[in-house]
Parts: structure tokens; sequence; C-alpha cells
């Protein structure tokens, strides 16, 4: 097995036959590190992340899904524990409400690909090590050391 734990879909962690759907659930991961600087099933032992991911529902921070419905169905469609009924394709993605939303037309997506969208907001920099944009925040040490007895392969 290779790859980052956090990022693996059930089914690889059980050792059952998969499809495409792994990268898509990968994808979910990262939207939600994007936005709450975690994985959603983050735990220090790899053990115990590997349960969470096989059977713990997505949860987001109180409040943020009553405010932001289209991003937290996209996750927890990406995030879907049953591979049959997680989405499939990258067309069923920019379905959902969420892409529509930012891409309410074919030729929006067309445009994206082809690298001639306009860019929503083009930050001023002072240099490419210009950091300004970022928000700074201490963060907690996290545990990535491995554990011998996990039942998980890595």
């Amino acid at each position: 097995m290779c790859g980052s734990a956090e990022y693996m879909a059930p089914e690889i962690l059980q050792h059952k036959p998969y499809d495409q759907r792994v990268d898509l659930w990968s994808f979910g991961i990262l939207l939600y590190e994007m936005l709450f600087g975690t994985t959603p099933f983050y735990h220090a032992n790899h053990r115990e992340q590997g349960r969470r991911i096989i059977s713990e529902p997505v949860q987001f921070p109180e409040d943020y899904e009553q405010g932001h419905p289209a991003v937290c169905s996209l996750i927890k469609k990406l995030l879907e524990k049953d591979p049959v009924l997680r989405l499939a394709s990258f067309s069923e993605v920019k379905k959902t409400t969420f892409f529509r939303t930012y891409f309410p037309s074919k030729q929006g997506w067309q445009q994206l690909e082809a690298r001639q969208a306009e860019p929503p907001f083009i930050p001023r920099l002072d240099g490419p090590f210009d950091t300004s944009f970022f928000v700074r925040v201490q963060e907690e040490e996290k545990d990535f050391g491995s554990d011998a007895d996990s039942d998980f392969g890595y």
C-alpha cells in the first residue's frame, strides 16, 4: 500500500476491490482539509484513524453546515463510505450544487480547462516569498509516527 493513510478510501483500507472512486474520496478529503486545516478522520493512532475512515461519518464544525450547505453536501457525497453510493466521476462532481454555483454553464468549464477563465481575485505580492495573504496560525504538533500493530497494512 502506498500513499497518505489520511486520504485512503475505506475500501482500500479494507483490502476490497476499488476503482476511480477512491480518487474522488481523496478529493473530498482535500476539500475538507483546505476548508478546516485538518483531515476529517485524523487521529495520531493509525488504528483509530483507520476505524474512523471506515465507520465514522464526516462531521463539520458547529453551525458550518447550516451556513454552507452546498460545499458540505459535496464533501458528504465524496466521502460516502459505500463506493457504490459515492460520486462516480468528475462529471457527476461538476453537476453538484456547489460547482453549478461557480460554473453554471458548460462554457465556464471549457474556459477553465483551456486556462482562459478570469480569476476572481489576483493578489498583489511584494515578491515570490510574500505570505501576507496567509493567515498566521499556531499549529499544534501532531504525532505522525507509525503504529507497528496497525491492522491496515501501514
